[in-house]
């Protein structure tokens, strides 16, 4: 879980991070962004368009209990139970 974390908050941190968020990809905390990063994110770390409910769930389950420390706690917090899952790891 840390080494996860940590991958993700320096990605999330770098100026320029095309995997993370590609060229108009903002780090906006709406829930019309947020849900938009999460469907991108299956695609990038699962390599599967995500359903509607698994975008609604990730953002339910994950992103609102851990905005409240922030944007990067939230966003770190999804990129890294994308890493986490293990669809990743063997994608």
């Amino acid at each position: 879980t840390q080494v996860s974390q940590r991958w993700c908050r320096l990605g999330y941190r770098k100026t320029s991070n095309d995997a993370l968020f590609p060229s108009g990809a903002t780090k906006a905390t709406d829930e019309a962004n947020v849900k938009a990063t999460i469907a991108r994110w299956f695609l990038h770390f699962h390599g599967t368009v995500a359903s509607q409910a698994d975008v609604d769930a990730m953002y339910a389950q994950v992103w609102l209990p851990l905005v409240g420390g922030g944007a990067e706690a939230g966003f770190v917090g999804l990129c890294s139970a994308f890493v986490r899952h293990p669809d990743w790891v063997f994608y």
